[in-house]
């Protein structure tokens, strides 16, 4: 049995920019990714990376460059870009004014316990970098060993 807590999951929009933007950071840093290339490598719905991207570009995580070689390369180098903040960004879009998704009411020692969470897992997400995450990826799967026995 798993608990889940409402306002501690992530998004599967979030999750996806997370992957696209791991991805980025494991190629080549000169050469731009096409879309088709992200989203079949990170097996997400194309249509809804190029939506992602589009947004993240506008949050000045990832640069768009045109033309025939055209794709999206990272604005930053990935040491510079933290998980929290690829997160905190997307789960704010659109949601200005709602609240830290923390009940409002009820005993205040339930409310301070639910905001050290949240603060554990801010500090969690924030100390880990794209390349933090690009690194351990690699070497996951550079351990990972065919087993070829019938």
């Amino acid at each position: 049995m798993v608990n889940q807590f409402e306002y501690f999951q992530i998004s599967q929009k979030s999750r996806y920019a997370l992957r696209a933007l791991l991805q980025l950071a494991m190629l080549d840093k000169r050469q731009p990714a096409s879309v088709s290339r992200l989203a079949q490598a990170q097996q997400i719905p194309t249509r809804f990376l190029e939506v992602i991207l589009n947004e993240l570009r506008q949050g000045g995580f990832v640069l768009a460059v045109r033309g025939k070689q055209g794709g999206y390369i990272l604005a930053k180098n990935p040491r510079n870009i933290s998980a929290g903040e690829i997160i905190r960004f997307l789960e704010s879009s659109g949601k200005q004014s709602e609240s830290s998704g923390l009940p409002a009411e009820g005993p205040s020692s339930e409310r301070q316990l639910l905001e050290r969470v949240n603060a554990s897992i801010s500090r969690i997400l924030d100390s880990a970098s794209l390349e933090d995450l690009a690194h351990q990826e690699q070497k996951r799967m550079s351990s990972y060993v065919a087993n070829y026995m019938i």
